[in-house]
Protein backbone atom coordinates (compact mmCIF):
# COMPACT_ATOMS: atom_id res chain seq x y z
CA UNK A 1 0.00 0.00 0.00
CA UNK A 2 1.61 3.27 -0.96
CA UNK A 3 0.69 6.91 0.99
CA UNK A 4 -1.72 7.98 -1.37
CA UNK A 5 -4.43 5.15 -0.63
CA UNK A 6 -3.52 4.58 2.78
CA UNK A 7 -4.47 8.59 3.12
CA UNK A 8 -8.02 8.08 0.80
CA UNK A 9 -8.84 5.08 2.87
CA UNK A 10 -8.49 7.15 6.08
CA UNK A 11 -10.53 9.87 4.64
CA UNK A 12 -12.88 7.97 3.62
CA UNK A 13 -13.18 6.17 7.37
CA UNK A 14 -13.27 9.60 8.92
CA UNK A 15 -15.68 10.78 6.36
CA UNK A 16 -18.22 8.08 7.51
CA UNK A 17 -17.68 8.48 11.26
CA UNK A 18 -18.07 12.05 10.74
CA UNK A 19 -21.64 11.56 9.23
CA UNK A 20 -22.59 9.01 11.56
CA UNK A 21 -21.40 10.30 15.09
CA UNK A 22 -20.89 14.29 14.12
CA UNK A 23 -25.27 15.45 14.76
CA UNK A 24 -25.21 13.54 18.22
CA UNK A 25 -21.18 14.91 18.90
CA UNK A 26 -22.77 18.27 17.97
CA UNK A 27 -25.71 18.19 20.11
CA UNK A 28 -23.44 16.81 23.50
CA UNK A 29 -20.91 19.43 22.95
CA UNK A 30 -24.23 21.92 23.48
CA UNK A 31 -25.32 20.18 26.48
CA UNK A 32 -21.93 20.05 27.62
CA UNK A 33 -21.69 23.65 27.56
CA UNK A 34 -25.11 24.57 29.20
CA UNK A 35 -24.24 22.27 32.08
CA UNK A 36 -21.18 24.19 32.30
CA UNK A 37 -23.19 27.83 32.45
CA UNK A 38 -25.88 25.72 34.86
CA UNK A 39 -23.36 25.47 37.17
CA UNK A 40 -22.23 28.50 37.87
CA UNK A 41 -25.79 29.85 37.77
CA UNK A 42 -26.37 27.37 40.59
CA UNK A 43 -23.25 28.41 42.50
CA UNK A 44 -24.25 32.46 42.02
CA UNK A 45 -27.63 30.98 43.51
CA UNK A 46 -26.80 28.96 46.50
CA UNK A 47 -24.12 31.97 47.52
CA UNK A 48 -27.24 34.47 47.07
CA UNK A 49 -29.26 32.33 49.27
CA UNK A 50 -26.39 32.29 51.87
CA UNK A 51 -26.07 35.64 51.74
CA UNK A 52 -29.95 36.21 52.71
CA UNK A 53 -29.81 33.44 55.31
CA UNK A 54 -26.72 35.42 57.19
CA UNK A 55 -28.63 38.81 56.26
CA UNK A 56 -31.44 37.62 57.99
CA UNK A 57 -29.45 36.11 61.29
CA UNK A 58 -28.13 40.02 61.59
CA UNK A 59 -31.15 41.29 61.22
CA UNK A 60 -32.53 38.38 64.08
CA UNK A 61 -29.62 39.24 66.58
CA UNK A 62 -29.69 42.90 66.03
CA UNK A 63 -33.82 42.76 67.11
CA UNK A 64 -32.41 39.86 70.21
CA UNK A 65 -29.75 42.27 70.71
CA UNK A 66 -32.39 45.84 71.74
CA UNK A 67 -35.31 43.77 73.08
CA UNK A 68 -33.21 42.02 75.72
CA UNK A 69 -30.56 44.36 76.01
CA UNK A 70 -27.84 41.68 76.23
CA UNK A 71 -24.72 42.41 74.76
CA UNK A 72 -23.97 39.10 73.68
CA UNK A 73 -25.44 39.37 70.42
CA UNK A 74 -23.50 41.75 68.82
CA UNK A 75 -20.57 39.52 67.42
CA UNK A 76 -23.01 37.49 66.12
CA UNK A 77 -25.16 40.55 64.17
CA UNK A 78 -20.77 41.94 63.10
CA UNK A 79 -20.34 38.24 61.68
CA UNK A 80 -22.85 37.82 60.20
CA UNK A 81 -22.85 40.57 58.16
CA UNK A 82 -19.21 40.58 57.15
CA UNK A 83 -20.59 37.15 56.07
CA UNK A 84 -23.24 38.04 53.98
CA UNK A 85 -21.27 40.80 52.17
CA UNK A 86 -18.74 38.12 51.32
CA UNK A 87 -21.25 35.51 49.86
CA UNK A 88 -23.07 38.47 48.27
CA UNK A 89 -20.41 39.48 45.88
CA UNK A 90 -19.62 35.71 44.45
CA UNK A 91 -23.57 35.39 43.88
CA UNK A 92 -23.41 39.21 41.83
CA UNK A 93 -20.47 37.59 40.05
CA UNK A 94 -21.99 34.89 39.12
CA UNK A 95 -25.60 35.50 38.19
CA UNK A 96 -24.88 38.80 36.58
CA UNK A 97 -22.34 37.34 34.28
CA UNK A 98 -23.90 37.65 30.58
CA UNK A 99 -21.68 34.99 29.45
CA UNK A 100 -23.43 32.36 31.98
CA UNK A 101 -26.95 33.47 30.97
CA UNK A 102 -25.77 33.00 26.92
CA UNK A 103 -24.03 29.27 27.78
CA UNK A 104 -27.86 28.62 28.77
CA UNK A 105 -29.51 29.98 26.02
CA UNK A 106 -27.69 30.38 23.38
CA UNK A 107 -25.02 27.43 23.69
CA UNK A 108 -23.85 27.75 19.94
CA UNK A 109 -22.40 31.18 20.50
CA UNK A 110 -20.77 30.76 24.17
CA UNK A 111 -18.94 28.18 21.68
CA UNK A 112 -18.07 30.71 19.25
CA UNK A 113 -16.87 32.94 22.22
CA UNK A 114 -14.90 30.07 23.50
CA UNK A 115 -13.28 29.42 19.92
CA UNK A 116 -12.53 32.99 19.81
CA UNK A 117 -10.79 33.15 22.76
CA UNK A 118 -8.38 30.36 22.11
CA UNK A 119 -7.69 31.97 18.69
CA UNK A 120 -6.89 35.51 20.48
Amino acid sequence: MDFTTLLTTAAKISAEAIQNYGPIAWETTLWLIRIDAFQYLGMGALFLLISIGLGFLCKWSYTKNDSTGHEGYIPVCVFSCIGAICSLIPALVNLLNVWNWVGVFWPELYLAKIALDKVL
